[in-house]
Formats: C-alpha cells, structure tokens, sequence
C-alpha cells in the first residue's frame, strides 16, 4: 500500500483501500476466483503454493478486467445511480491513476499464474482482460446480446484453473464446467439487466429487458434457461463422463434455484428477480463445486497429465 500511496500522492490511504476496493469489484473477483480454484482443484485436488498462486493470479487479473472496464465506462457510470459512487465518476481517482493501478493488477496477476502454471494460463488469463475490455465492454452500447458473448469471458477462470493445475484444454473435462458456467450466466445477467433497466436505460446501454416494463419476457427466458441448467447434471451423467451420484447430489440447489425461477414468472417484480439473482450466486459455486469433486473422482489425477508409454509390456 505504502508503494501504491507514493504513485498515487493525492489519494489518502483510507480513500485509496476502499478506491481499490471499488476498481477491483473485490466480491466479484473473489467470486471468480472460487470459480477458477474448482477448475484447479478437478485436476489437483489438494491445498497447494500452486494452488494459492492460481488464485492470486485470477483474482488480480479479474480486478485489472474490471478496472479496465471503468475507465472506459467512467461518463456512463456517473448517470447511474448504482455506479456513480465509483472513484472515477466521483472524482476521487483520475482514468490515468486508474490505468497505473489496472495496469499493475494485470502484470502482477500475470506473473502468479505464470509462476503457478507457466504460459498458457498466463496468456489465457490476459486473452479474458482483452476480450472483457475491448468486446465486451464496446457491445453493451450496440446489442443486447452482449451478455451472450460477456458470458464467455465468466467461462474462462475455470479452465485457466485446470491449464495452472497441470491438465490441457484437449480433454472434455474443462469444458464441461465451462458449458456449466455459460449457462448459468444468461439468466443470472437477465435478471440483474432487469432490476437495474432504468439504469441501464439512463446510461444509453442496450441489454436483455431494458424495453420489459412488465418482466414477463425476462422471467420467460430466465426460467428456459435454468430449466436447461438444471438438466446439465443429467446430460453430463448420461455422457459417462461424471457418475451418477451428480444428479442426485444436484437435486437440492437446483429445486431451489428452478422455484426462486418459478416465483419470478408467476410474479415479475423487484422482490422476486431480487431472490433469484442472489440464490443463484451459491447454487453455481454447489454445482461448479459437485461438478469438479466428481469429475476429479472419476478417474486418477494421475489420468490427466500421464503420457503413453513407449515401453513393451512384460511378456
């Protein structure tokens, strides 16, 4: 901190902490974070300088990611009301310190997942800053599909956790908790366009349910998509890839998580979508978390990084 105060000399440290705090979206970034360790944990299912590495990585580069995104959202940030507290539309902070402290997230992210995996979660880590910043983030002033396409960017801190744990990408493994995490997002993003549309509307973005006065298109499509969630634990059962043991383990997170989808279709308002966006923030991380424990038990970890040999058998 003390490093960071002399770069940054017009900022005291009490408005610096909570400045970082706020550019680093720090509970999102944890989240992510828990997203990327059970990546990490499928492969390497032990407590590791690796794995703790991993993590510091993906948490930094997820900061530096949304650090990015609000330099160059800071003039729509200051016309809404949920954001306009930020450091940058608030004045606290300028788009130059903010680059410096972006900047530096990402090459100290960068270097943990390197020290921790080498150079493919390295590069697939600031391949997600890039995509976050320079698609992502343009497509919510052009389409509302952009929660689509941010989607992917979500996906990604699961596989960097499986390439820093040893596993390679050519495997099925990592992209079933990918495909998990895609879906999950759409519905999770509707509802949060949903109960921040008139923001959102204020700030000249285009997302899903902006134009939804009534939430009866947003709870639809919310509820096809959490249905189709829901029956991920099923498809992957039938696919022999995870035992069956998943779909009954699944059966609670997921009843819960389809009446919360329930209640908003029966009756669109704040209160509903409000329970529906907040549960499914623990029912992914019990699936992500289900999903990589029987994954991981599946098969040796040995499995996963083992090389044919070129011996001959013993005769």
């Amino acid at each position: 901190m003390p490093a960071i105060s002399r770069l940054l000399p017009s900022i005291s440290q009490p408005a610096l902490l909570n400045s970082l705090k706020k550019l680093s979206k720090y509970k999102l970034s944890l989240w992510v974070t828990a997203t990327g360790a059970s990546g990490f944990l499928m492969i390497s299912p032990a407590i590791s300088a690796s794995l703790l590495s991993t993590c510091g990585g993906i948490f930094l580069c997820s900061a530096a990611a949304n650090t990015f995104n609000q330099i160059i959202e800071r003039d729509k940030d200051a016309l809404m009301v949920r954001t306009m507290d930020r450091p940058l539309p608030s004045k606290i902070m300028t788009h130059h310190q903010a680059s410096v402290i972006g900047a530096g997230f990402t090459v100290f992210g960068g270097l943990m997942l390197y020290v921790s995996g080498g150079v493919y979660p390295m590069s697939l880590a600031l391949m997600n800053i890039a995509l976050y910043t320079l698609v992502y983030t343009p497509l919510k002033k052009k389409t509302q599909w952009n929660t689509h396409v941010g989607s992917v960017v979500g996906c990604i801190p699961p596989l960097i956790g499986c390439l820093s744990a040893g596993s390679t990408l050519l495997l099925p493994q990592p992209w079933l908790l990918f495909g998990l995490m895609y879906v999950w997002q759409i519905p999770h993003f509707y509802t949060l366009s949903w109960l921040y549309r008139n923001d959102y509307n204020k700030a000249g973005f285009k997302v899903y349910g902006i134009d939804d006065a009534s939430g009866k298109k947003t709870a639809t499509a919310s509820m096809k998509w959490i249905t189709l969630l829901s029956a991920f634990p099923l498809f992957y059962s039938l696919s022999g890839l995870i035992p069956p043991e998943l779909l009954f383990a699944t059966v609670f997170p997921n009843i819960v998580i389809t009446h919360k989808a329930m209640n908003f279709y029966k009756d669109p308002n704040t209160k509903t979508a409000s329970s529906l966006f907040v549960n499914s923030l623990w029912q992914i991380l019990v699936l992500m978390g289900l999903t990589s424990y029987y994954l991981c038990n599946l098969r040796p970890v040995e499995d996963f990084n083992s090389k044919p040999s070129l011996e001959k058998p013993d005769e």
